[in-house]
């Protein structure tokens, strides 16, 4: 759930040996594509597979085996999907505000 705080507050870590050196317009579009092109279809993936990896826990009624154990572990492995649902809203919102960004920038061009 860290992921999406920090994605949505812009506190992620980054390279700025190359970064630091590009024109806002240019940082913008580095942004807009890494969440396009890689971000997005990552967290795609894990929801995909980490919601079958719950639902099989919900369904088996997998539990823990030691005494006084958690008896749903389906309850723990879907905080995976939750946590990586909210780092796709965050990053959703995220590349949003880039593109009003990108359309501010190229409008006080024309």
């Amino acid at each position: 759930m860290g992921f999406s705080y920090c994605t949505s507050m812009e506190t992620h870590v980054r390279n700025d040996l190359l970064y630091s050196k590009f024109s806002e317009k240019t940082k913008l579009w580095i942004d807009l594509v890494s969440h396009v092109v890689v971000l997005l279809p990552f967290i795609l993936v894990i929801i995909y597979h980490s919601w079958f990896f719950m639902m099989r826990a919900y369904v088996t009624a997998e539990g823990s085996i030691d005494p006084g154990g958690l008896p749903h572990r389906w309850i723990i492995k879907s905080v995976l999907v939750l946590s990586f649902v909210l780092f796709g809203i965050a990053t959703v919102a995220r590349s949003i505000a880039i593109v009003a960004k990108l359309r501010k920038l190229t409008g006080d061009a024309n």
